[in-house]
């Protein structure tokens, strides 16, 4: 009986501490969480606007060649061309939510103001399971 006490106390010590641990881990690397989310959303927004960028630092040609509108709880990325003359709107992209079978899917997709054809599509989020077809 005693045996089992001991182990029973060694699994409550060590699931404490791993706990501590991970909470500790999540707490200092939360604001490079936060700063890689943001540039994964960043170089979405400017592959599915067909902008060219530097993969090391995409925040130079957003902030360059990308406006934003808030509408409502949903934002809007505005691409413009960058002639002499005023600025027309070359694309627009938004990001688009829905449920999947195992979480939600999450999107964004660019599109020409022109002709509202799809300039580019880019998954941001999704748990689905990857199934490899059989032939």
């Amino acid at each position: 009986m005693k045996s089992k006490l001991n182990i029973l106390y060694i699994m409550v010590a060590v699931s404490t501490i791993s706990a501590l641990l991970l909470t500790t881990v999540n707490e200092l690397s939360r604001d490079v969480i936060k700063r890689n989310q943001e540039r994964k959303l960043k170089s979405a927004v400017l592959d599915v606007l067909n902008i060219s960028y530097d993969d090391e630092n995409p925040e130079i040609s957003y902030n360059a060649k990308v406006t934003t509108k808030q509408i409502g709880d949903e934002t809007l990325y505005f691409s413009q061309y960058q002639g002499i003359e005023k600025k027309a709107i070359d694309g627009i992209a938004l990001i688009l939510k829905g449920p999947g079978f195992w979480g939600p899917i999450s999107i964004i997709v660019g599109i020409s103001p022109d002709d509202f054809s799809i300039k580019g599509i880019e998954i941001l989020e999704q748990l689905e399971t990857d199934r490899k077809s059989v032939v």
